[in-house]
Protein backbone atom coordinates (compact mmCIF):
# COMPACT_ATOMS: atom_id res chain seq x y z
CA UNK A 1 0.00 0.00 0.00
CA UNK A 2 1.13 3.54 -0.66
CA UNK A 3 2.56 3.05 -4.14
CA UNK A 4 -0.16 5.02 -5.94
CA UNK A 5 -0.45 8.77 -5.62
CA UNK A 6 -3.94 10.19 -5.03
CA UNK A 7 -4.54 10.79 -8.76
CA UNK A 8 -3.46 7.28 -9.73
CA UNK A 9 -5.61 5.80 -6.97
CA UNK A 10 -8.62 7.86 -8.12
CA UNK A 11 -8.19 6.75 -11.74
CA UNK A 12 -7.78 3.15 -10.61
CA UNK A 13 -11.07 3.39 -8.72
CA UNK A 14 -13.09 4.92 -11.56
CA UNK A 15 -11.71 2.26 -13.93
CA UNK A 16 -12.94 -0.47 -11.54
CA UNK A 17 -9.33 -1.52 -11.02
CA UNK A 18 -7.45 -2.13 -7.79
CA UNK A 19 -7.33 1.15 -5.86
CA UNK A 20 -5.44 1.15 -2.59
CA UNK A 21 -8.41 2.83 -0.92
CA UNK A 22 -11.83 4.10 -1.91
CA UNK A 23 -11.49 7.78 -2.83
CA UNK A 24 -13.84 9.95 -0.82
CA UNK A 25 -13.82 12.81 -3.28
CA UNK A 26 -12.03 15.15 -0.90
CA UNK A 27 -8.54 14.41 -2.15
CA UNK A 28 -7.08 17.34 -4.02
CA UNK A 29 -6.67 15.44 -7.29
CA UNK A 30 -8.95 17.45 -9.58
CA UNK A 31 -8.32 20.83 -11.12
CA UNK A 32 -11.67 21.91 -12.54
CA UNK A 33 -12.58 24.88 -14.67
CA UNK A 34 -15.48 26.32 -16.62
CA UNK A 35 -15.06 28.40 -19.73
CA UNK A 36 -16.17 32.01 -19.46
CA UNK A 37 -19.73 32.31 -20.70
CA UNK A 38 -20.95 29.11 -19.06
CA UNK A 39 -21.55 30.14 -15.45
CA UNK A 40 -21.30 33.18 -13.23
CA UNK A 41 -22.03 33.53 -9.56
CA UNK A 42 -23.89 36.79 -10.11
CA UNK A 43 -26.98 38.26 -11.77
CA UNK A 44 -26.60 37.79 -15.52
CA UNK A 45 -28.14 36.47 -18.74
CA UNK A 46 -26.40 33.46 -20.26
CA UNK A 47 -25.93 32.54 -23.92
CA UNK A 48 -29.07 30.38 -23.76
CA UNK A 49 -31.08 33.52 -23.01
CA UNK A 50 -31.88 32.49 -19.42
CA UNK A 51 -31.68 35.28 -16.84
CA UNK A 52 -30.12 34.37 -13.50
CA UNK A 53 -30.52 36.06 -10.13
CA UNK A 54 -28.65 35.59 -6.86
CA UNK A 55 -31.43 35.69 -4.28
CA UNK A 56 -29.33 35.28 -1.15
CA UNK A 57 -25.71 36.27 -0.64
CA UNK A 58 -23.22 33.40 -0.92
CA UNK A 59 -25.64 31.22 -2.93
CA UNK A 60 -25.69 30.22 -6.57
CA UNK A 61 -27.91 32.15 -8.97
CA UNK A 62 -31.33 30.78 -9.90
CA UNK A 63 -32.95 31.10 -13.35
CA UNK A 64 -35.69 33.73 -13.23
CA UNK A 65 -36.08 34.62 -16.90
CA UNK A 66 -36.95 31.81 -19.26
CA UNK A 67 -36.55 32.56 -22.98
CA UNK A 68 -38.55 29.54 -24.18
CA UNK A 69 -41.71 29.30 -22.08
CA UNK A 70 -43.39 26.96 -24.57
CA UNK A 71 -42.10 24.41 -27.05
CA UNK A 72 -44.62 25.86 -29.50
CA UNK A 73 -41.84 28.45 -30.00
CA UNK A 74 -39.03 25.92 -30.46
CA UNK A 75 -38.72 26.64 -34.19
CA UNK A 76 -37.76 30.24 -33.39
CA UNK A 77 -35.35 29.38 -30.56
CA UNK A 78 -31.64 29.56 -31.40
CA UNK A 79 -29.28 27.30 -29.49
CA UNK A 80 -26.04 29.03 -28.49
CA UNK A 81 -22.72 28.35 -30.18
CA UNK A 82 -20.53 26.15 -27.94
CA UNK A 83 -17.47 27.57 -29.69
CA UNK A 84 -18.34 31.00 -28.26
CA UNK A 85 -17.18 29.89 -24.79
CA UNK A 86 -13.93 31.66 -23.89
CA UNK A 87 -10.74 30.33 -22.36
CA UNK A 88 -9.66 33.38 -20.38
CA UNK A 89 -6.05 34.22 -19.55
CA UNK A 90 -6.77 33.19 -15.96
CA UNK A 91 -7.98 29.75 -17.08
CA UNK A 92 -5.06 29.36 -19.50
CA UNK A 93 -2.58 30.26 -16.74
CA UNK A 94 -4.15 27.72 -14.42
CA UNK A 95 -4.03 25.04 -17.12
CA UNK A 96 -0.35 25.76 -17.69
CA UNK A 97 0.49 25.67 -13.99
CA UNK A 98 -1.35 22.53 -12.88
CA UNK A 99 0.82 19.48 -12.18
CA UNK A 100 -0.76 16.84 -14.39
CA UNK A 101 1.23 14.06 -12.77
CA UNK A 102 -0.76 14.58 -9.58
CA UNK A 103 -3.95 16.23 -10.82
CA UNK A 104 -6.78 15.39 -13.20
CA UNK A 105 -7.82 18.38 -15.29
CA UNK A 106 -11.51 18.58 -16.07
CA UNK A 107 -13.58 21.19 -17.74
CA UNK A 108 -17.28 21.10 -17.18
CA UNK A 109 -20.49 22.69 -18.26
CA UNK A 110 -22.99 23.55 -15.57
CA UNK A 111 -26.63 22.77 -16.12
CA UNK A 112 -26.63 19.87 -18.55
CA UNK A 113 -29.67 18.39 -20.24
CA UNK A 114 -32.62 18.44 -17.84
CA UNK A 115 -31.19 21.25 -15.70
CA UNK A 116 -30.51 23.33 -18.80
CA UNK A 117 -33.96 22.53 -20.19
CA UNK A 118 -35.79 23.79 -17.12
CA UNK A 119 -33.50 26.83 -16.85
CA UNK A 120 -34.43 27.78 -20.42
CA UNK A 121 -38.14 26.90 -20.13
CA UNK A 122 -38.98 27.19 -16.45
CA UNK A 123 -39.55 24.08 -14.34
CA UNK A 124 -43.35 23.96 -14.64
CA UNK A 125 -43.23 24.52 -18.40
CA UNK A 126 -40.58 21.85 -18.90
CA UNK A 127 -42.44 19.26 -16.84
CA UNK A 128 -45.69 19.97 -18.68
CA UNK A 129 -43.93 19.76 -22.06
CA UNK A 130 -42.89 16.18 -21.31
CA UNK A 131 -46.59 15.31 -21.57
CA UNK A 132 -48.00 17.94 -23.92
CA UNK A 133 -45.12 18.16 -26.44
CA UNK A 134 -43.21 14.84 -26.39
CA UNK A 135 -41.78 15.17 -29.91
CA UNK A 136 -40.67 18.77 -29.34
CA UNK A 137 -39.26 17.84 -25.93
CA UNK A 138 -37.13 15.17 -27.59
CA UNK A 139 -35.97 17.69 -30.19
CA UNK A 140 -35.20 20.29 -27.50
CA UNK A 141 -33.26 17.84 -25.33
CA UNK A 142 -31.39 16.63 -28.41
CA UNK A 143 -30.39 20.24 -29.15
CA UNK A 144 -29.05 20.64 -25.63
CA UNK A 145 -27.15 17.34 -25.84
CA UNK A 146 -25.67 18.37 -29.19
CA UNK A 147 -24.33 21.56 -27.59
CA UNK A 148 -22.52 19.59 -24.89
CA UNK A 149 -20.64 17.22 -27.21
Amino acid sequence: MGELNAKENYLEAVAFGQPEYVPLGNEQVRWSFQFEGNYRGEDWTDSWGASWHVGLPETVPFPVGNPLPSLDLLGDYRFPDPDALVCTQEIASGLSAVDRATHIVDGHLSYLLFERAWAVMGMDNMLMALVTHPRETHEFLHGIATYTR
